[in-house]
């Protein structure tokens, strides 16, 4: 069954639409990393009933193969839970997980999610 929508809405639709806010505390080693998804639910009655993700921020994901890791486990995850638009992020043909819109280092040591030649999304 196709998922009940496929594509992100854009900052003017997002402003109509009724969406929420779903937080993940990712432990990456050194504390927490955290994943906040701006979420459509589906429609009432809707039989696949996965909410869509609109936008995602990833804040401060690890520093090191332990942080990297915890991360890339949870966002395996990710398909399972929501539906997203697969190809955002230009000439990636599908994504396994939603492009993050924000990324934010808070250790002062650089994060390699932080870095955008090695990050994956």
């Amino acid at each position: 069954m196709p998922p009940w929508r496929t594509t992100a809405a854009d900052d003017v639709e997002l402003k109509t639409l009724p969406l929420s806010v779903d937080a993940y505390y990712v432990n990456i080693g050194t504390g927490d990393g955290a994943i906040y998804y701006l979420v459509q639910h589906p429609p009432p009655g809707t039989v696949d009933a996965k909410p869509f993700i609109h936008r995602a921020v990833l804040i401060d994901a690890g520093h090191g193969d332990n942080g990297s890791k915890a991360m890339n486990d949870f966002l395996a995850n990710v398909p399972h839970l929501y539906y997203f638009d697969t190809t955002q992020g230009g000439d990636r043909p599908t994504l396994g997980f939603p492009p993050f819109d924000s990324i934010v280092s808070v250790t002062s040591r650089a994060s390699p999610w932080a870095q955008p030649r090695r990050t994956p999304c």
